[in-house]
């Protein structure tokens, strides 16, 4: 999604490298907000799935389009 955004930015593709638990704990020991990731990070180590099937059956709605998320996240930095 880095990608992607940064590609829409026409900003360069982020470099990105992965931390290790550790380094997560480390983190959050300086930082508060980085202290919150350390419970979350089941979240990236096996694909994070959504299923908007049921919201949409039962109300008609449809999720936005990933792309047209980012360009209204690049248009608000760019004001």
């Amino acid at each position: 999604m880095t990608e992607r955004f940064a590609e829409l930015a026409g900003a360069p593709a982020p470099q990105l490298i992965s931390m290790s638990p550790l380094d997560l704990h480390n983190a959050g020991l300086a930082d508060p907000i980085m202290a919150q990731t350390w419970e979350m990070q089941y979240q990236y180590q096996r694909p994070f799935v959504l299923d908007a099937s049921l919201t949409v059956k039962t109300f008609g709605l449809t999720p936005t389009p990933l792309d047209d998320v980012l360009l209204e996240t690049v248009k608000s930095f760019a004001n």
